[in-house]
């Protein structure tokens, strides 16, 4: 849709949130949240740092990679949206192209934020978007119990600000991710070919029949995420709705724009497609009936304050602090003394060569009497409470 073949930096500035559009709705003694009613965007003002954090890029306009169809209208969207159409078919929108652009949404400003809620007229749905300033941040919902399906179409999946932070081609910056004991993705790596980072939050669902070789990653044990640019830093966390969330991320180029990001993928319910006689041409897709799963959806935003340029530590111990202070994680560790965990062999079984013909035979590593010095030069040293296990003594 109108791409180049090479990003190239670009400069994402303003004069001031209300010159481009954005109105006051609340404010706290740390945070500020704007809204423009034109455009359904949001923006948090650090007052303590002046970071400015807009759920859309600013300057997106300018971008070379995304040109001007489908990915420019995605740059401009808070929710992308996938549901089965009367076809029995996935169509995919967003709620620009679905709603704002038409003017066919709806602001109400609460007493800690602002709702917005979208009419996507041609899909026959209705979702309504909650923005509610906290003392740490922002938090984001979608109450499934509020959204209308006034027609035959099924809402399936939805990425909630999928642009919120996003780093810009040409800013120094990473993406942090909880793959397996943790992961960084590097503003920018140049790996536009390959395929974006897709995480199943608690794994992936262990029924489903996966129709292409999935990419190699670790288990996503942790429903968060960090953005660490320059001298700004959050931590996001899925707080309501992460049994059903899957992390994505993609590097400028990759994710069709010039822009690094990451974000959470909520199914609300589920599809397959079955290939009855082996080939395409008889696939069957089917689609969960009933109720969307869970009754609300809802993301946490917690800017990071740090004396020092953050890193991925401060990320770390940002959610570290929200498990212990709000998820009621408490530590169960002893405060004991650690062991001096020794493993002794005594022999191995080694192929020699008898008379030029390769024989196992048993070979001596660690006498007793060896391991016994090792011991006593050990605790010569220092070392206490140590554990032993002496193998193969034979």
């Amino acid at each position: 849709a109108g791409e180049t073949a090479e990003s190239e930096p670009f400069t994402m500035t303003y004069t001031s949130l209300e010159t481009d559009g954005f109105a006051l709705m609340t404010e706290n003694s740390r945070y500020q949240l704007h809204a423009n009613g034109k455009t359904a965007e949001v923006a948090v003002t650090d007052k303590k740092t002046g970071a400015v954090w807009t759920s859309n890029p600013l300057g997106r306009e300018e971008d070379p990679v995304a040109g001007n169809g489908r990915y420019k209208m995605q740059l401009n969207s808070q929710l992308l949206i996938q549901y089965a159409n009367k076809a029995k078919s996935v169509s995919i929108t967003n709620n620009y192209v679905g709603a704002v652009q038409n003017g066919s949404f709806a602001a109400e400003k609460l007493a800690d934020g602002v709702r917005f809620t979208f009419h996507f007229t041609r899909e026959e749905l209705v979702i309504p978007m909650e923005y509610r300033l906290t003392e740490d941040g922002l938090r984001v919902q979608v109450v499934n119990a509020d959204i209308r399906e006034t027609g035959e179409n099924r809402l399936l999946t939805y990425s909630v600000l999928p642009y919120f932070g996003c780093g810009v081609y040409g800013e120094e910056g990473y993406l942090v991710i909880p793959d397996g004991s943790g992961a960084l993705i590097r503003f920018n790596n140049g790996k536009k070919t390959a395929k974006s980072y897709t995480g199943y939050v608690y794994g992936s669902d262990v029924t489903a029949v996966a129709q292409t070789e999935p990419a190699v990653t670790e288990q996503v044990y942790l429903p968060m995420y960090g953005i660490v640019n320059g001298d700004n830093a959050m931590m996001v966390v899925c707080t309501e709705g992460d049994s059903n969330a899957k992390l994505t991320a993609s590097v400028s180029g990759q994710s069709k724009s010039s822009f690094n990001i990451c974000g959470f993928d909520f199914t609300v319910r589920d599809s397959d497609t079955y290939y009855m006689s082996g080939d395409n041409s008889t696939a069957l897709t089917v689609f969960e009936d009933g109720d969307m799963k869970t009754d609300t959806l809802a993301v946490r935003y917690y800017p990071l304050e740090t004396e020092d340029t953050p890193d991925y530590t401060d990320v770390a111990e940002a959610y570290r602090n929200y498990l212990t202070e709000e998820a009621g994680v408490t530590g169960t560790a002893e405060d004991t003394d650690p062991g001096l965990y020794l493993n002794f062999y005594g022999g191995t079984i080694k192929e020699k060569s008898v008379l030029g013909v390769p024989v196992k035979m048993k070979t001596a590593l660690t006498s007793f009497e060896q391991a016994g010095q090792i011991l006593q030069d050990l605790s010569d040293g220092g070392a206490e409470n140590m554990k032993e296990q002496y193998y193969n003594w034979t």
